[in-house]
């Protein structure tokens, strides 16, 4: 099931050239204090946050999403390329950690707390409904990423009734990519599971 997400209107993050992700590498190489502490001060995440939630951000240190030759999809399902195109500005050796380093520069504050809808972003600040926070952690990740990339992809279109989006250059696209590399990479069928639920709020 693909949850409803909107978002409003934000401006977009500007690359710094810091490299957070290298920080939170050393902290959070295992789960602990430490790595919920580096991980409540780098996006806000405040006391409504669940342990499931604040692992989902830990899992943006620790997955492999691979590296930009090998984040094209041969056979043309997921067109990822906006997405890598968005982090290519950012630090970073491998899309993992261009990826923290944009959701670091985006995300201010992230709190829990039941809405119009299962999750929304405005101008840096996250809300997730209880009902997503609580969810499995391993696909709530991409919906983090989701939510982060309104900061740059505003808003969704309607198709047939729907939310959508008209491209790959979108919140839906950045969760179907992020989804669809961490579970080819790490051959989990969870996530390309969720990436193939996420590519069909796509029309293009």
């Amino acid at each position: 099931m693909l949850f409803l997400l909107i978002a409003c209107v934000p401006s977009g993050p500007v690359p710094d050239g810091s490299d957070r992700w290298a920080l939170a590498h050393d902290a959070c190489a295992e789960a602990s204090a430490t790595c919920d502490a580096f991980l409540a001060d780098d996006f806000g995440l405040d006391d409504t946050v669940p342990p499931n939630t604040v692992e989902a951000f830990r899992t943006l240190v620790v997955w492999d999403l691979g590296d930009e030759s090998s984040g094209r999809d041969p056979r043309g399902d997921y067109d990822t390329e906006p997405f890598l195109d968005l982090l290519d500005e950012w630090s970073g050796d491998t899309t993992a950690a261009r990826l923290y380093n944009y959701m670091s520069a985006a995300v201010d504050h992230v709190y829990v707390a039941n809405g119009d809808s299962l999750a929304d972003y405005r101008d840096g600040e996250m809300r997730l409904s209880i009902l997503l926070s609580g969810g499995m952690w391993v696909t709530l990740t991409p919906v983090l990423v989701h939510e982060a990339t309104h900061a740059t992809w505003p808003g969704h279109d309607e198709c047939d009734g729907r939310m959508c989006d008209k491209t790959w250059s979108g919140a839906y696209g950045a969760q179907a990519s992020t989804a669809w590399l961490g579970g080819t990479v790490m051959h989990d069928a969870w996530l390309l599971e969720a990436a193939a639920d996420a590519a069909r709020h796509i029309e293009d």
